[in-house]
């Protein structure tokens, strides 16, 4: 009887503990869902992460980062995980988390809405502003570059998509073409095409909730074109000179 007594009562110690580490005690609600607040934003600024919490009722901004406090709630944990991205708070010794708010469109596409308007590439009307038109064309560009190069090398094969591309790199990846430190030993070299398509697809992201899935690029290719969640087409022109596309950006890509 008194071992039974003395496990139950390790047993209960434990669940203390765990309840404790977890954040379900006895003094905690475990993680009820804070709807009177959005998470519109997550960074990194140095090693720490921030974040911007939005009150829905009148859409008041504050930047908050782990131990700081809003309106009477303290910020115990941030999760930077994209569109997931999620925020632990304590208040009153109850435990709540904050999200994002999925309208139409969904998390994702919300997520990047807001994202483009923190980093200056939409006004507050949700318009591209000249920053974020360029980030696009950049990228498009640079897709239109790698392609190029791509059906030179493969002749056989008369058109490429972001997707072919994405395979590329995953497979160069996986055969070890593309190594972790890249940097070249002459600066006035050109890098490896291999190297060109991870430097692309690794910084590669979404400006302004578009989406470059059905681009793709063939011979006879003279424009390419992409729209962003708000339904603004951003359009990337390409001229025919001596046999050549030149491109018309002021960016280079992947040297």
């Amino acid at each position: 009887m008194k071992a039974a007594c003395s496990s139950l009562l390790l047993f209960f110690a434990w669940v203390a503990l765990a309840a404790a580490d977890f954040g379900f005690g006895f003094g905690y609600a475990f993680l009820q869902p804070l709807g009177d607040y959005r998470i519109v934003g997550v960074m990194r600024v140095g090693d720490e992460v921030e974040a911007v919490v939005e009150r829905t009722k009148d859409g008041a901004r504050t930047w908050v980062r782990e131990q700081s406090t809003f309106d009477g709630y303290v910020v115990e944990r941030i999760v930077p995980q994209g569109a997931a991205s999620t925020l632990e708070v304590s208040r009153a010794g109850l435990r709540y988390q904050i999200g994002l708010r999925a309208p139409k469109g969904g998390p994702k596409v919300q997520f990047d809405t807001e994202m483009a308007r923190l980093n200056g590439d939409t006004d507050a009307l949700g318009n591209l502003t000249r920053q974020g038109r360029a980030k696009i064309l950049h990228q498009v560009s640079c897709f239109a570059n790698i392609a190029q190069k791509l059906m030179a090398r493969e002749p056989a094969k008369t058109e490429f998509s972001m997707n072919d591309v994405r395979t590329l790199y995953q497979a160069y990846k996986l055969y070890g073409e593309i190594p972790e430190e890249r940097e070249m030993a002459d600066p006035f070299s050109e890098k490896p095409l291999e190297w060109q398509i991870a430097d692309f697809i690794e910084e590669f992201h979404s400006v302004a909730g578009e989406s470059y899935a059905g681009i793709v690029i063939t011979a006879g290719t003279t424009q390419l074109s992409v729209t962003t969640a708000r339904g603004e087409v951003v359009t990337f022109a390409m001229q025919e000179m001596n046999g050549e596309n030149l491109f018309e950006s002021i960016f280079s890509c992947g040297n």
